[in-house]
């Protein structure tokens, strides 16, 4: 069987050095059939200038400049159209990666699903690797999945993190995977429920995993993030309506009475248990 060919997508603002590492992380791997493509959302730290400075023999990278700041939704599609992988794979600007990420994500992926991996989010957790679900009010809930192997079945992709095969990019998605209305906070959310509605599956590969140092902390009981939350399920509201779920919509703003005591004072990640309750831990290896 042939390797697959990945597009390692990173969209960029301002990002300082960790860029740098993102595509150091990306250049060390063992795999090699894949492109790295940054698109710069108009960066005024001099971004496209510093990566062929930095990687000027690096035939793999290929750089592309927005005049203006398109957002994430519209910058990121640059990536893809300008991709030419047959799996299109989005990350954060500084995203990096376990040491044989892309080995072992080709070793799962297959043209039939949308795919993710585990994750190492430092807002989360420093040590632990999770995986994300959508809870029934429509907020994603990082799990532990420390202790799992092989793939699960979800019904949640994240933007940063998301691999999507060509075929299903264009023929089922028509070359749009993120939409702009439902920015921001609602992508990736949109983005699972119009592939439920195309009957295509969601796997997250829980053998390998993405580290994602973010350092803002969502999950501390103050009002910054108590604002953050009521921005968040507005959105989700919206989203839920847009895509015919007005149940879904009703219980997303019933959400605003419950998700404090949720979000905030329960522990974050999840425990494995309830992990393995929600999602279906599946043999697929194709």
């Amino acid at each position: 069987m042939n390797s697959p060919t990945f597009s390692v997508i990173f969209l960029t603002w301002n990002p300082g050095e960790k860029i740098l590492h993102s595509i150091e992380s990306v250049r060390s791997q063992s795999y090699d059939d894949l492109e790295i493509v940054v698109v710069d959302n108009d960066s005024t730290d001099g971004t496209p200038d510093r990566l062929r400075s930095e990687f000027p023999d690096e035939d793999r990278l290929r750089i592309f400049e927005n005049e203006t700041n398109l957002g994430f939704a519209n910058g990121i599609e640059v990536g893809m159209r300008e991709s030419d992988g047959e799996y299109l794979c989005c990350y954060n600007h500084d995203t990096t990666f376990a040491e044989g990420y892309f080995e072992t994500v080709a070793d799962y992926v297959s043209e039939d699903a949308v795919w993710t991996t585990a994750r190492e989010n430092h807002r989360v957790s420093k040590s632990t690797k999770c995986a994300r679900l959508n809870s029934p009010y429509g907020f994603s809930v990082p799990y532990d999945v420390d202790s799992l192997s092989g793939v699960a079945k979800v019904n949640y992709v994240p933007g940063d993190g998301v691999i999507i095969p060509r075929t299903i990019y264009e023929k089922t998605l028509n070359g749009i995977v993120f939409e702009e209305k439902f920015a921001p906070r609602c992508e990736d959310v949109n983005l699972a429920l119009r592939l439920q509605d195309a009957g295509v599956d969601i796997y997250a590969i829980l053998d390998t995993y993405s580290i994602h140092p973010d350092k803002a902390d969502f999950y501390a009981p103050n009002i910054e993030n108590f604002l953050t939350l009521l921005g968040t399920t507005r959105a989700r509201v919206r989203t839920f309506r847009a895509n015919g779920r007005p149940g879904r919509a009703i219980l997303a703003a019933f959400s605003l009475l419950t998700n404090p005591v949720l979000v905030y004072l329960r522990p974050v990640p999840r425990s494995t248990a309830a992990f393995r309750n929600r999602a279906e831990l599946v043999s697929r290896h194709d």
